[in-house]
C-alpha cells in the first residue's frame, strides 16, 4: 500500500459524523478479503480497530499491527484479554472477527470528542 494512506479514526474524526450504512458495508468488504489474504500469509495480525485500518487514496484497505493497548484493548476479543488460544487459527480468526466487528459498530456510532469538536473546520 502506497504512503498515502490514513486510519480509519482519522476518517472520522475528519469527517466528523459515523459511517454511513454503505461505507460500513463497503469496509465489511474490503476487511474481509484483506483478512483472508493475510491469514493465508499467515501474517501477525491480533487486533482490529480503527487506529489499525488503513485506507488509501485508491481505494485499498490494509492492517497495521501498531495501535496501542489503550487504542486496541476496547476492541480485543475476550479470549484475547484472558490470554487464550492466542496462537491457534481458529481461535485467531474468531478473535479478529469480534475485533472487525466492534471496530465497524464504533464506527458507525462515532462521535467526535467534546474537547475536539472545535477542531473539525481544520478538514
Amino acid at each position: 500500500m502506497s504512503s498515502s494512506c490514513v486510519t480509519l479514526a482519522e476518517v472520522l474524526w475528519a469527517k466528523g459524523s459515523p459511517l454511513e450504512e454503505e461505507e460500513i458495508w463497503a469496509l465489511l468488504y474490503l476487511a474481509t478479503e484483506q483478512l483472508l489474504e493475510d491469514l493465508h500469509k499467515d501474517s501477525a495480525i491480533c487486533v482490529i480497530c480503527p487506529w489499525s485500518v488503513l485506507l488509501s487514496a485508491e481505494g485499498n484497505l490494509s492492517f497495521q499491527n501498531n495501535a496501542s493497548q489503550t487504542e486496541a484493548g476496547p476492541f480485543s476479543a475476550p479470549e484475547l484479554l484472558q490470554r487464550q488460544s492466542k496462537n491457534q487459527h481458529i481461535g485467531l480468526t474468531k478473535m479478529l472477527v469480534y475485533s472487525l466487528g466492534m471496530t465497524l459498530y464504533w464506527s458507525a456510532d462515532y462521535q467526535v470528542p467534546p474537547n475536539q469538536a472545535s477542531n473539525t473546520f481544520l478538514f
